[in-house]
């Protein structure tokens, strides 16, 4: 057995999520960020947690994350960024056992509603303006996004030739697969009415942009950067695009408005067929306009922290 160092941060070092058991930054002001796969991040900060996403228990197809939905004992709240199951499909059951409140636009928030989730948890905002959330140390202002459109003519082209040699669903896996995907909704109307981004602003003025699908900026984006000017971090999903050629151009619109000291990739692991979507072009093309700009790409449960106090302004 080796002893613990107890010069290190447990909170900064260890893969372990703090909503299943794991340790805070000793720091009130050391914000610690976990990438679990898809758009799901876990911000620990001030002694509260805050979930981004809520997609864990994906099935027997995907590389285990390290835990389970059932493992999450601990949080404040639970921002759902869209309705589709891969970004909501544990926010009941989360939120349920921690009593996490549930935010999400109102696609989102009727599939919670037949989730036998108590309703005072459940809370609908329209990104509009004006709506603005408290949970402890964390202020969270909705704001209207829009959901990826990739082109059919490129995702049909991947995913016909991926399906010719991935392994077929073995007829567990796709009875698996099947009960995951009714706790979303494909409502096509996510893709312009359903699609929350979240800036989110810490108790010292340090600020996280979360943006879960990799759509086009909105003018309710706009307006909100306009009006707070750039923001630390931002958690942005990498369009479905596959092609660098497009995928890159998403993601400078992002930086471009967002002005990030910090970038980190969200939507990028592996769907059921098997194809990450590229970071490496992305970061390169991101820090080609601002070579200041830090990425990062960790594991799943992998930390890294940020002293908000130090944060440029």
């Amino acid at each position: 057995m080796v002893a613990k160092d107890p010069a290190k941060d447990l909170g900064c070092e260890v893969p372990t999520l703090v909503s299943t058991g794991g340790a805070f930054p000793r720091n009130p002001h050391t914000l610690a960020i976990r990438w679990t796969g898809y758009s799901n991040f876990e911000l620990a900060y001030g002694g509260q947690i805050l979930l981004l996403d809520a997609y864990f228990d994906r099935g027997s197809m995907f590389a285990p994350l390290g835990f389970k939905a059932a493992d999450v004992k601990k949080a404040s709240a639970i921002l759902i960024g869209h309705g589709h199951f891969d970004h909501m499909s544990d926010a009941a059951s989360v939120a349920a056992r921690t009593g996490a409140v549930v935010v999400g636009a109102p696609l989102t928030t009727a599939k919670l509603q037949t989730q036998n989730l108590d309703a005072k948890q459940i809370r609908t905002v329209t990104g509009k303006g004006g709506e603005v959330l408290k949970f402890g140390k964390f202020e969270v202002e909705p704001i209207l996004g829009r959901h990826g459109q990739p082109p059919a003519n490129v995702t049909s082209a991947f995913n016909q030739a991926l399906r010719s040699a991935a392994t077929p669903l073995t007829p567990e896996q796709t009875a698996e697969e099947a009960v995951i995907r009714s706790r979303g909704t494909s409502d096509p109307r996510i893709v312009a009415e359903g699609t929350i981004t979240y800036l989110i602003t810490l108790d010292d003025g340090f600020r996280i942009m979360y943006r879960d699908s990799g759509g086009a900026i909105t003018e309710f984006e706009k307006a909100a950067m306009q009006r707070v000017g750039r923001v630390d971090i931002a958690l942005a999903a990498v369009a479905a695009d596959f092609l660098p050629s497009l995928t890159v151009p998403q993601a400078l619109e992002y930086l471009r408005l967002y002005k990030p000291d910090v970038y980190l990739p969200a939507h990028y692991d592996a769907p059921l067929n098997g194809l990450w979507r590229t970071t490496e072009p992305i970061f390169q093309a991101m820090k080609d306009e601002n070579p200041n700009l830090i990425t990062y790409s960790k594991q799943y449960r992998e930390p890294v922290c940020f002293d908000t106090q130090k944060a440029k302004r």
